[in-house]
């Protein structure tokens, strides 16, 4: 808290918070646990897509050289 002496009949008088920064701290880090429980089954989900992905690809790949090879 930061005040100046009166000067005839004004004052100022300024003060901060001190626990705004600590409650900020803690809803980022509450966000970024949420974020992080969010994206581990989600990963796991893309994880489960690459096999099926792959295979697409190795199948329009064989027939798009068997196509071109005729």
């Amino acid at each position: 808290m930061w005040g100046n002496p009166p000067r005839g009949r004004r004052a100022l008088q300024l003060a901060l918070r001190s626990d705004t920064v600590e409650q900020g701290e803690r809803q980022a880090a509450r966000l970024l646990a949420a974020i992080g429980a969010a994206g581990a089954p989600l990963a796991a989900g893309l994880g489960e897509l690459e096999e099926p992905v792959a295979a697409q690809r190795r199948l329009v790949a064989d027939a798009s050289h068997e196509l071109r090879t005729r």
